[in-house]
């Protein structure tokens, strides 16, 4: 029988890097790389030509980082499902990629062992983490929504989950405004709105949340 062959583009900014990808898929049967990407915006340009089963996404690139690319993705309902390349120094934005449902990730500097592993695995879908990222971050391995109190977030808005953020760093309102460029009364709207949204009441309770969750969003 005829194995399925799945597509996918490859986005890094490091020519050399991305042939070694290329050459890791197309060592596998089950692969075909069907275009590659220098930055972001090529990436999605390739998504929107290809309709790839699979995009494989470095997360620090030009133009548009793999993140931005992966949240267009998600947004846009695309069927292409995500694997992001990740260093360790990446977690917040990795975090950020796991509140988003995204359920692939490989470590760099051992995609040549994991990747084919990782594109199998999420192909299924299954979450997969290279076990050295998991390691060192276990929370990874649990989505947001998964966690108690949590059954609203999904419905904030990209600007309520930045004031989340800085609410969780300690930081004040007259803060929060200044660092948003925004005032301290739409800082208070936003509050108000997350702490309905996610069903939190009480002076404290929304400090609390922020602090207990900070590693998953």
């Amino acid at each position: 029988m005829t194995p399925v062959v799945s597509s996918v583009i490859v986005a890094d900014d490091h020519p050399i890097y991305r042939s070694g990808l290329r050459d890791v898929l197309h060592g596998s049967a089950r692969y075909r790389v069907v275009a590659e990407c220098a930055d972001g915006v090529e990436a999605w340009d390739a998504v929107l030509a290809f309709n790839p089963m699979v995009a494989l996404l470095d997360l620090e690139m030009p133009r548009m980082s793999g993140l931005d690319v992966a949240e267009r993705i998600v947004k846009e309902k695309r069927e292409t499902l995500v694997v992001l390349l990740t260093m360790h120094d990446e977690k917040e934005a990795v975090h950020r990629a796991r509140s988003l449902g995204i359920l692939g990730y490989v470590l760099k500097d051992d995609a040549v062992t994991d990747l084919i592993r990782c594109l199998d695995t999420v192909g299924n879908g299954e979450l997969y983490i290279s076990p050295a990222l998991a390691s060192r971050n276990p929370q990874l391995l649990y989505h947001a929504t998964d966690r108690p109190g949590c059954d609203g977030f999904s419905s904030l808005t990209v600007t309520e989950r930045r004031v989340l953020r800085l609410i969780a760093q300690s930081r004040s309102s007259a803060q929060i405004a200044e660092e948003l460029y925004i005032s301290i009364r739409t800082v208070q709207h936003h509050r108000e709105n997350i702490s309905r949204k996610l069903g939190i009441t009480g002076a404290y309770a929304l400090v609390r949340y922020a602090v207990e969750h900070k590693y998953f969003f």
